[in-house]
C-alpha cells in the first residue's frame, strides 16, 4: 500500500510504500505516483524564484518503495501559484486512489 499524507497548510507531501499492484518493477501504479512527484518536485524547482526558501525535495523509488517528499514555503504573493501545482500534484494522486483504493491511500490534514 502506498500511504500519501497532504499536510495543506505547510504545502507538504509525503509519500511511503510500494502499491503492490504488479510485480516489482512493472507496477504502474508506483510508476504513477512516481512521476507525478517527480513532476512536483520538478515544478516547485524550476519556481524557487516564488519561495522563501529552498524546497526540501526527496524523491526516491526502488523496487522495495517509495520514498519521496516534498515541501516548501511559497511567498505571499506566489501563495496562489504554488496552491495551483501543489493541487494540480494533488488531483492526480486523488484520482489514482480512487481508480486503485487497495493500493493508494490518501490522508489530507
Amino acid at each position: 500500500m502506498i500511504n500519501i499524507e497532504i499536510i495543506k497548510s505547510s504545502h507538504k507531501i509525503k509519500i511511503t510504500g510500494h502499491a503492490n499492484y504488479a510485480e516489482k518493477g512493472k507496477d504502474i501504479v508506483c510508476a504513477a505516483v512516481s512521476m507525478l512527484m517527480y513532476t512536483l518536485a520538478e515544478s516547485i524547482k524550476r519556481n524557487e524564484f516564488m519561495l522563501l526558501c529552498k524546497p526540501r525535495i526527496k524523491v526516491q523509488e526502488d523496487e522495495e518503495s517509495i520514498n519521496a517528499y516534498v515541501q516548501c514555503i511559497p511567498k505571499r504573493q506566489y501563495e496562489a501559484n504554488i496552491e495551483t501545482i501543489y493541487q494540480t500534484i494533488l488531483n492526480g494522486l486523488e484520482l489514482l486512489a480512487e481508480g486503485y483504493p487497495e493500493n493508494v491511500q490518501i490522508k489530507v490534514i
